[in-house]
């Protein structure tokens, strides 16, 4: 775009140079012509400085969002990196979470064979104690019988 202004500046250069005749075809430029010319080339010179300015504001814009790019990619590492990290903890932590579920069901396995144990004793106990208390009884009718036979 630059380069198109600078061209179109320069071919009104060519006309604004050779004020008088031309020697080709012996023509004259009027004051109008000239002023006219000179209004082009004054806009022109407007227009390139507009343009100057927009692409330096355009380039400054770029080099800002280039930034902002570089700024987010950063912190996007960082996130993917946290991420990553945060993967593993919950890896282990679902590693150690199979490992408490194991743990627990066997414990609840020895305190139900633990609790069949106990209440086959509780019974063999109480068997122990009716016969015991039975061979007792027995014993004092034996006791007693005998005592009133003397």
């Amino acid at each position: 775009m630059i380069k198109k202004c600078i061209l179109l500046l320069s071919l009104c250069l060519l006309f604004i140079l050779p004020v008088g005749k031309c020697s080709a075809g012996g023509y004259l430029i009027t004051d109008q012509e000239l002023t006219k010319l000179e209004q082009n080339l004054a806009q022109l010179e407007s227009n390139l400085i507009e343009q100057t300015n927009n692409y330096q504001t355009a380039k400054q814009s770029l080099k800002t969002s280039d930034e902002q790019v570089q700024i987010l990619t950063s912190k996007l590492q960082r996130a993917e990196q946290l991420l990553i990290g945060y993967d593993k903890q919950i890896a282990i932590l679902q590693a150690k979470l199979i490992e408490a579920q194991q743990s627990i069901n066997q414990t609840s396995d020895s305190l139900e064979s633990a609790n069949r144990y106990l209440n086959q004793y509780e019974k063999e106990v109480k068997q122990e104690i009716r016969k015991l208390t039975w061979q007792r009884n027995v014993a004092l009718i034996a006791l007693t019988y005998m005592a009133t036979k003397k």
